[in-house]
């Protein structure tokens, strides 16, 4: 009886601790700092990201970009924050059964720039695909499904755009586009 008491216990402390950290992160959320938009060296920020995954998991990782400079007007932070977990969702997305991939590409089109993350992981069900960058929203166990919600804002705070493509089963390409920087004469 007593050991019941405490499974109880122990199993409402970790509800209790995931509401916490639910409701803190949606509190992190809706209170994210203003936007500081300054001329970001986009290869720069998609480089140091993708080394940080690159050192921290087996995935083959490739990172492919044009030879120009790519200058693009945002928050250096928040873009970040963006590409983090548009890298870390690929992470996650690819079964332990699967040897991952991971390709990173820039190009530029019509004064944007474009970055597409792809992986090979399970995909997303097309029952699901409204609702992925709805706050709240997750494919996970873990997690609150605030990641896609947060990119979405920061890109489009940036005057930009996301959108993906997707096959169950085989993959999904994340697609960011943001306006590339135009100095003034």
């Amino acid at each position: 009886r007593e050991s019941m008491t405490e499974r109880m216990a122990e199993t409402l402390i970790q509800q209790i601790d995931t509401l916490s950290a639910i409701a803190t992160e949606f509190s992190d959320f809706a209170k994210m700092p203003a936007a500081s938009p300054e001329a970001v060296d986009l290869k720069e920020v998609l480089g140091h990201c993708v080394m940080l995954f690159r050192e921290s998991c087996t995935y083959e990782f490739r990172y492919e970009s044009v030879e120009q400079p790519v200058t693009v007007v945002a928050d250096k932070t928040q873009l970040n924050r963006v590409f983090s977990n548009l890298i870390k969702n690929a992470v996650q997305a690819i079964p332990e059964d699967r040897q991952g991939r991971i390709v990173l590409t820039i190009t530029l089109n019509d004064g944007m720039a474009v970055v597409e993350i792809s992986d090979n992981g399970i995909g997303i069900d097309a029952s699901q695909r409204h609702r992925i960058f709805v706050p709240n929203f997750t494919t996970k166990s873990g997690g609150t499904g605030l990641g896609l919600a947060m990119v979405k804002n920061i890109v489009e705070q940036s005057k930009g755009s996301v959108d993906f493509e997707s096959v169950p089963g085989e993959g999904t390409v994340f697609t960011v586009r943001l306006p590339l920087f135009r100095p003034t004469a």
